[in-house]
């Protein structure tokens, strides 16, 4: 019995190591691709550091000749009492050599967290954006609203039906652009966070990206952006859409994932943000001598300055789905979800006002 004990034991251990040589060449691969990131001028002191020590450590870890002679002793074929120990010795040191992998496990699962602090760029980026759009944007609006001037949004609605539905139309036209980019983005992020609880934390912070780019409070603009991850998130629920980034064991590129979760988002509250400023800054006096004349202004912007910017964020977009499709993911919707979700966009924009 205790001779079964043992063998049980052996090959328990043989797991442990195997998951243990797995884990560790992850976790330098990580440790590789982000010591190769680009943006290395945003990495604090100290971290580059970090990132040098935990490499020679798994390296020295992968090629320690201890766990290749642990391994080695395990697949001998002889009988346990051949090792020249009893099965209670040998268990003993068993165990002990099951104390030292788990030991490793832990220490892995410590430099992953420590890992993720690095990849985890998001909260950075939102709170760049404000103080972005607090400076910037914010306090020159808060001091045109008190000169009494009134934003684009507040200012249609004093203009003749014609100028309206122009203006309107505009809102319309270029909000739902936009939104089908900011699902398009919320897709291809699919792949790349597996969890059904890492979406929900994602969407989160989208939408809390979008609240922060509010010229001013109760934005019609704003709102109706943060409606549309809303949107995504419901539809995705009642569809039962699967979120498994995960396929055959296969991790996304790090260099890919950054590219998708910060650099392609980036684009598009760009793209949000120019249009709640033309929309939503105060900076349009309480009479206009000729609301068509600014009315087609407008109109010109449209055709020659935001086409330019979303055919920007389009490249970009078809790009990145091409490089997730080489990594052997499908980023596509399918035709019925796209199908509700562009009905449930249009239908935010066409009630935004």
């Amino acid at each position: 019995m205790e001779y079964i004990h043992v063998r049980a034991l052996e090959l328990e251990l043989d797991n442990l190591i195997s998951e243990d040589e797995v884990s560790s060449l992850r976790i330098l691969r990580r440790v590789r691709q982000l010591k190769d990131f680009e943006d290395r001028g945003s990495v604090e002191e100290g971290e580059v550091e970090f990132l040098e020590t935990t490499e020679k450590e798994l390296r020295r870890s992968i090629d320690n000749p201890f766990k290749a002679n642990i391994r080695k002793s395990l697949q001998r074929e002889q009988h346990p009492k051949e090792f020249g120990k009893s099965p209670r010795d040998r268990i003993v040191e068993l165990g002990i050599f099951k104390e030292i992998i788990e030991n490793a496990k832990r220490e892995h699962a410590a430099i992953n967290l420590a890992l993720d602090k690095y990849e985890n760029k998001f909260p950075k980026y939102v709170e760049w954006v404000q103080e972005l759009v607090k400076h910037s944007v914010k306090a020159p609006a808060a001091n045109d609203r008190a000169k009494e001037q009134m934003s684009l949004v507040e200012w249609m609605r004093w203009t003749s039906k014609t100028t309206f539905d122009a203006l309107k139309t505009v809102l319309i036209d270029l909000g739902i652009q936009i939104s089908k980019f900011l699902v398009d983005y919320l897709m291809l992020v699919r792949p790349v966070i597996s969890e059904r609880k890492a979406i929900s934390v994602t969407l989160h912070e989208v939408k809390t990206l979008l609240r922060c780019q509010s010229v001013e409070e109760n934005s019609v603009v704003i709102n109706a952006f943060v409606s549309v991850v809303q949107l995504f998130d419901e539809t995705l629920e009642k569809a039962a859409i699967r979120y498994d980034g995960k396929r055959e064991g296969k991790e996304i590129d790090f260099r890919l994932k950054l590219k998708i979760e910060y650099g392609l988002l980036h684009l598009i509250a760009l793209e949000v943000l120019r249009l709640e400023f033309q929309f939503s800054y105060p900076d349009m006096p309480m009479m206009v001598t000729n609301e068509w004349f600014l009315a087609n202004q407008l109109i010109h912007y449209r055709e020659y300055v935001f086409k330019n910017k979303l055919n920007n964020v389009r490249a970009k977009m078809n790009e990145l789905k091409k490089e997730l499709s080489n990594e052997g993911y499908d980023s596509a919707m399918k035709g019925h979800l796209h199908k509700l979700l562009d009905v449930g966009i249009q239908d935010i924009w066409y009630n935004i006002l």
